[in-house]
């Protein structure tokens, strides 16, 4: 049985493909085994530019898993880490962003909506990052990855700037001086 198997595996065009992906990048997963075995990090910048030169090697892959598990050794966990910190180190610095280009102009009853929906949205996000933040810092330093969580008081600090902008307006809107 396992003999008809391994012939029907070295048969198979896709078996086939993912062997040729093994021989045919061989060097460059070599090299990325290395670089992320040794990668270390505080900033968050170069967490995230790392993660995109990783993602460009890994995206020619036919089957990832399938190509990686024929290198021995390939640090499988460390690669979920760096994926899970750049993902929320992305999605933290788009906050920050919107945050930092909010636009507090009129109509103000549209500017107050839109405003609330977004910072319920993320406030969501924050609460359960909060809960959740000493766990994964624990998880990202045991893979020698140091993430800022200080971006959190930072958005908070955007929050209540945004909040303060739309009281001053809405309050510069319905002065009786206006």
């Amino acid at each position: 049985m396992a003999d008809a198997l391994a012939e029907i595996t070295k048969r198979s065009a896709y078996f086939q493909q993912i062997e040729e992906d093994a021989q045919k990048y061989s060097k460059a997963i070599t090299e990325l085994k290395a670089a992320i075995s040794t990668f270390k990090t505080k900033d968050m910048a170069e967490l995230i530019k790392f993660h995109k030169h990783v993602e460009s090697i890994l995206e020619k892959l036919t089957d990832e898993t399938q190509v990686l598990a024929r290198f021995e050794g390939f640090p499988q966990k460390k690669l979920e880490a760096l994926r899970t910190a750049a993902a929320l180190g992305s999605k933290l610095n788009g906050v920050v962003s919107e945050l930092t280009n909010w636009k507090v102009e009129p109509p103000i009853g549209q500017l107050l909506d839109r405003t609330e929906r977004y910072f319920n949205k993320i406030k969501g996000d924050l609460d359960a990052l909060e809960r959740t933040k000493d766990e994964e810092s624990k998880k990202f330093q045991s893979h020698n990855i140091d993430f800022d969580f200080h971006i959190l008081v930072q958005i908070k600090e955007l929050m209540v700037d945004v909040s303060s902008s739309c009281m001053e307006l809405a309050l510069k809107v319905d002065s009786p001086m206006n």
